[in-house]
């Protein structure tokens, strides 16, 4: 694995800010390692994927998970305002950094990865296949 630091300024979209930079870097198939930083502005899809939460106030980033594959990210976000008081959800475009977000993220050199249909979910789903190397023979 090889990791990459970098760093997110305000007004930066955090996920289309990441998938930028892991396309103009070469990351083809990647984790999120760390995240860590402040928000103004949350855009995040609540759970069963229907409603979805807009806000404006000033929240901390708990932490941030999540893949990224040719330039697409699957990732979720968890938050706190003012008051301690937790949220959290998939993040959409429009999640936007306040003063800083530092973020690391972990290539997978020895994977691939690429969207398929999946008939049980019916949504395209990440799938990962390894990729032999000389210390696989």
């Amino acid at each position: 694995m090889k990791e990459y630091a970098f760093r997110l300024k305000h007004g930066d979209d955090i996920k289309r800010s990441i998938e930028n930079y892991c396309l103009e870097n070469g990351i083809n198939t990647g984790i999120i390692l760390s995240a860590v930083g402040c928000i103004y502005h949350a855009k995040i899809r609540l759970a069963k994927a229907i409603d979805i939460m807009d806000v404006e106030d000033d929240f901390e980033v708990l932490s941030l998970n999540g893949t990224i594959s040719f330039g697409r990210s699957h990732l979720h976000i968890t938050l706190s305002n003012d008051k301690g008081e937790v949220l959290g959800g998939h993040l959409l475009e429009g999640s936007v950094v306040n003063t800083t977000l530092e973020v690391v993220i972990g290539a997978l050199e020895e994977y691939r990865s690429q969207r398929c249909f999946d008939d049980s979910t019916g949504y395209n789903e990440i799938v990962f296949e390894r990729i032999r190397n000389e210390s696989d023979y």
